[in-house]
């Protein structure tokens, strides 16, 4: 029997006792041990994901031990999205938008449920480099690498990136890697403090849109991720562009926002949706997190027990801290 984490329905957590998973043909047991919690879990606890189900044990984001198979005894990251294999869209290699799949934590139970059954191929060893409980770090990396490699090339360009948050930071590290100028917005001191200390230009925190346009010579940037997913951002996220320019949607919304689409018209600008990642996203993630981790570290304020998930999933709705880990149960 595994001691499980589940989340009973919006905002109500308990402690169960369920049977262990089983390796079923071409799955290998592994037994979570770190999980990072971000916005998607906060959809989850107030009912708003349009894929959960409830009773749900969360945690997509995950460090893992190995117990069966070729990787036995390993530190894995683990990927957690499954997808069918044979729809139109894996078959042309975006498993990422897989219509039947999903992703564990959200469609099946995920690190706070104990024991897991997982594809082989969907683990990936880190280098010894890496602490675990640094290594959920490589989801939300694998996100941030997908959406730069999802628009123009960013060498030599200005990145603007709304949001400071881990996604935002990570985004940032990334689009600064391959030769960007980044700006950042972002109103949480400590966020900025964060970004300033990673070394990123910030925008002026009540004057971000005016600021970049001076910043860019009244052109605006190259490319804008969407980081924030702020209604209040909606209406202006066109105006950070340039002409031509490309707008980059990286956040979820939980409900529709306002967006000028007669601006996307008449300045031509294109507009990128980007879901999840892709298998080479992540054994990229993994590459970065090795050669960065004295960098990345920092987005890890906080490492705590199953038992805090309930105030840590509060501090981070009060955008309290970076990016908390949990230690898995079991």
């Amino acid at each position: 029997m595994a001691r499980a984490l589940l989340l009973q329905g919006p905002g109500r957590f308990s402690w169960a006792d369920r049977p262990d998973a089983h390796a079923g043909v071409g799955e290998v047991l592994v037994r979570p041990r770190w999980t990072g919690l971000c916005g998607t879990d906060l959809h989850i606890l107030d009912g708003l994901h349009p894929r959960a189900r409830f009773p749900l044990a969360l945690g997509h984001e995950l460090a893992a031990i190995v117990e069966t198979g070729n990787l036995a005894g390993r530190v894995v990251l683990v990927d957690p999205l499954f997808a069918c294999g044979a729809c139109p869209s894996c078959r042309r290699g975006a498993p990422n938008v897989c219509g039947r799949g999903g992703t564990i934590g959200i469609d099946r139970d995920g690190g706070l449920g104990g024991l897991l059954a997982i594809r082989e191929e969907r683990l990936h060893p880190l280098p010894d480099q890496v602490p675990d409980h640094i290594v959920p770090l490589g989801e939300p990396l694998a996100v941030a690498i997908h959406a730069v490699r999802r628009v123009p090339s960013v060498a030599g360009a200005t990145v603007a990136v709304l949001g400071a948050g881990p996604v935002g930071l990570l985004l940032a590290h990334v689009a600064r890697r391959d030769g960007a100028r980044v700006l950042i917005a972002e109103v949480s001191p400590s966020r900025r403090a964060a970004a300033a200390g990673m070394g990123f230009a910030l925008l002026d925190a009540d004057r971000p849109l005016e600021d970049c346009r001076s910043a860019t010579g009244l052109e605006g940037a190259d490319v804008v991720f969407d980081a924030a997913g702020s209604a209040a951002l909606g209406p202006m996220l066109t105006a950070f562009a340039r002409r031509g320019g490309t707008l980059a949607m990286v956040a979820a919304h939980a409900h529709p926002v306002a967006f000028d689409l007669a601006d996307v018209m008449f300045r031509e600008l294109s507009v990128v949706g980007q879901r999840a990642y892709l298998p080479t996203d992540v054994r990229a993630a993994v590459v970065m997190l090795g050669e960065d981790v004295a960098a990345l570290s920092p987005l890890v304020t906080d490492r705590l027990t199953a038992d805090d998930v309930p105030a840590a999933l509060e501090r981070l709705r009060a955008g309290e801290g970076l990016r908390t880990v949990v230690a898995c149960p079991g």
